[in-house]
């Protein structure tokens, strides 16, 4: 992972710009040894290749009774809610796709049975059909789906979060893991978490659903829902054909690689990413001051009395309206403005942005209504009405500005391919904080997947980016400086000295994807390098890693820098 200093501020950088076309070969090192020439160094892979194969629709790599074919009691309980859904068939499917069993969720929008499962049929997919949306009066609008990964997951619920995470994780290298489950679900709540509070919700999938929680889950998750149906009914107004479900699909493909921004995995639609970011806008300050709209009305009454009537003796003091911002809600608001800014620059709108830069982190509902009035959900529907009608070229600059913008915190890093023997993806999960520059990682790939990377500062993991993990500063007008950090183990987790390392290469350019010059150090043990004879103008970067024999890693994730 590369990261850019400027100024005082350190920027988070781990960013895969696109999917490459590997093969993907496992989800774990089954029959290749550690270290020497079997391994794997970032993202460069030896002669020997592995002999498990990845099940992307969910073969159980989660570590834990994979071949235990005893079968036990297991209790699956949770709640089923975008609002809350009550009524609902929640299927049970094992890992193999078949069906286990199903329950259906009471006036309290939960379920619970107990199943006979064995240890082999981990992980479990959950997924709902029908129902009665107690928020929204009707049925969910999208397929909702949630994952069990061990008997220990004391919950399992199912909402929009759930859904993006287990959409999300199945297009991951080796599918439906618990490593992959982790790097989709940061990547979920750092791009389009709605101001879920994951010190009261920890994991929308397994944190149970209480009196102390449910305002929080339930706004976040209908103010993520009501997104997708903004998204949905905004692509459809112009005569292209969209579901509830088709605009998950492509979300889910997209934050593959940790962003919104039209160029994530197979099946990301640049045009979905586009209209999804601007449309958050209005979604966000509407849900930050708790006007969200459903259906075009303040729906403020219906969710408390869903709250109310799923949480019996909850008091006034736990509905919607206690509900405190936080610094993810201001940051995902302030990209989606700045998304909305390039379909409408009138002043209006410049003037959104600057109200959502002076919000405060804690700050109440009612705090945040004097700041941004009612009205300043209509400010915003100039760029709504007319994004998904914008030439390509404004979608493309729509989702570069998000990219731009939202490379500042937590991130999920994938990288791919090359070398002699094969290839494969790797994924990493980074918990950045935003300036801390932390990174952790989790590699699940091997023959040609990468080598993983601690962060510039914290604690890390090896896994998931390509090679390296620095900071990059400005220090005069054509020139910048990088740093990074060397990797320290190979993809299957054998350590990797750096005695091993033999150089790095830095390639850029000034287009994206395009790197037409390098410049390389010799020197395995170094940490830095500055670049220096560059015009103004904007610059592309990765770094590949290689070691004494000579082969070479894919190239990290992308990062972008401005030389004025």
């Amino acid at each position: 992972m590369l990261t850019i200093r400027s100024t005082t501020v350190l920027i988070a950088f781990s960013r895969l710009r696109r999917w490459l076309p590997v093969l993907v070969v496992a989800a774990g090192l089954a029959g290749c040894g550690g270290g020497g020439g079997g391994g794997v160094v970032n993202g460069v892979a030896a002669s020997r290749t592995a002999s498990e194969p990845t099940n992307t629709a969910g073969t159980n790599t989660t570590g834990n009774t994979t071949s235990n074919p005893t079968t036990q009691d297991v209790t699956i309980a949770g709640s089923v809610g975008d609002g809350p859904v009550t009524g609902a068939k929640v299927t049970v499917y094992d890992t193999s796709g078949a069906v286990l069993d199903s329950m259906v969720s009471d006036s309290t929008a939960t379920y619970r049975k107990t199943l006979k499962v064995k240890g082999s049929q981990y992980p479990l997919r959950l997924v709902v059909s029908g129902g009665i949306d107690l928020v929204t009066g009707r049925a969910p609008d999208f397929k909702m789906v949630s994952v069990m990964l061990r008997v220990s997951d004391k919950a399992v619920n199912i909402n929009p979060f759930s859904t993006l995470i287990v959409n999300t994780a199945q297009r991951m290298p080796g599918g439906l893991t618990a490593s992959n489950v982790n790097r989709a679900r940061t990547a979920v709540i750092d791009k389009l978490g709605f101001g879920l509070d994951t010190n009261t919700m920890a994991d929308p999938v397994t944190t149970p659903v209480t009196s102390s929680n449910a305002a929080n889950i339930v706004k976040a998750s209908e103010a993520l829902g009501e997104l997708v149906r903004r998204t949905r009914d905004t692509i459809a107004a112009t005569g292209m054909p969209s579901s509830g479900s088709s605009v998950v699909t492509a979300l889910s493909a997209d934050l593959v690689d940790g962003f919104v921004d039209g160029l994530g995995a197979s099946g990301t639609d640049a045009t979905v990413s586009a209209v999804a970011s601007v449309v958050s806008a209005q979604v966000l300050v509407e849900a930050m001051s708790n006007n969200l709209r459903v259906g075009g009305v303040v729906a403020t009454n219906v969710i408390d009395q869903s709250i109310r009537s799923t949480h019996a003796g909850i008091s006034n003091t736990q509905l919607s309206g206690s509900v405190r911002i936080n610094s993810q809600m201001i940051g995902q608001a302030g990209i989606a403005v700045a998304a909305a800014q390039v379909v409408d620059p009138s002043g209006a709108v410049a003037t959104v942005k600057t109200k959502i830069a002076g919000l405060r982190t804690n700050s109440t509902a009612s705090s945040v209504a004097a700041i941004l009035p009612a009205g300043t959900t209509d400010t915003l529907s100039g760029a709504t009405n007319q994004v998904a009608r914008a030439s390509a070229a404004t979608l493309t600059q729509v989702n570069q500005v998000v990219f731009a913008q939202g490379d500042t915190g937590t991130t999920t890093a994938s990288s791919g391919s090359t070398g002699t023997g094969g290839s494969t993806g790797s994924t990493g999960s980074g918990t950045s904080g935003g300036t801390s520059g932390s990174t952790e990682s989790t590699g699940s790939g091997t023959s040609g997947g990468t080598s993983g990377s601690t962060g510039s500062t914290g604690s890390g993991t090896t896994g998931g980016t390509s090679g390296s993990t620095g900071s990059a500063g400005p220090t005069a007008t054509g020139s910048f400086k990088l740093s990074w950090t060397a990797p320290t183990a190979r993809s299957d987790g054998s350590p990797l000295s750096l005695s091993a390392i033999d150089g790095y290469r830095i390639y850029y350019g000034s287009q994206r994807g395009s790197y037409p010059n390098n410049m390389n150090i010799t020197d395995g043990t170094a940490r830095g390098a500055t670049i220096t004879n560059l015009s103004s103008g904007t610059y592309y970067l990765v770094m590949t890693t290689y070691d004494n024999s000579g082969l070479e890693s894919s190239y990290s994730p992308e990062v972008v820098k401005n030389v004025p």
